[in-house]
């Protein structure tokens, strides 16, 4: 349908209205996948068009995905998640979606620690025992890609790919 690159939202959310109207704003393309209970992104002026979002298992709707991509010829859009599960689906597909795609979300290797909250070595007990960082230490200023912090950079890389001069911090 276009050689133009653009974003397919994930959500019809609030989180998919900010990203609509963000990237809108600047001549990018979106387009909204979302279920029929939750369209406020659909509503934007930006939103040129809304598909719908099946509902069930994570590989019928990597399959949804790549048929939406083969049937507009959306090759190479991005894909935004608006909510914890999408960024897990589209982390835990990575590679499959990538072949047609540019994921926003990193691979499920990176995700998980923030996914899971288990995994964050949050929990009480480390709270209790004094071992969560401080604000000045160094750890927090670390942007490996097991750390959360990386996550700033990962996304600046994603308004890079759609060719916009985005910093962000």
């Amino acid at each position: 349908m276009t050689e133009t690159i653009g974003a397919l939202v994930l959500g019809g959310n609030l989180n998919g209205l900010t990203i609509a109207r963000s990237l809108g704003r600047r001549g990018v393309p979106v387009w909204v996948a979302t279920t029929p209970n939750i369209r406020l992104a659909s509503f934007s002026r930006y939103a040129r068009r809304t598909l719908p979002w099946p509902e069930g298992e994570c590989a019928a709707q990597v399959e949804y995905l790549l048929g939406v991509a083969e049937r507009y010829r959306l090759d190479h859009w991005v894909l935004f998640p608006t909510s914890d599960e999408s960024a897990a689906l589209l982390s835990k597909f990575h590679s499959v979606l990538s072949r047609r795609f540019r994921v926003s979300t990193p691979t499920w290797d990176v995700l998980r620690w923030a996914y899971d909250k288990r995994s964050t070595n949050l929990s009480t007990g480390s709270r209790a025992r004094g071992r969560l960082p401080t604000n000045n230490q160094s750890s927090l200023g670390s942007r490996s890609r097991g750390h959360p912090l990386y996550f700033s950079r990962h996304i600046e890389a994603c308004y890079t790919c759609l060719g916009q001069s985005v910093h962000c911090g």
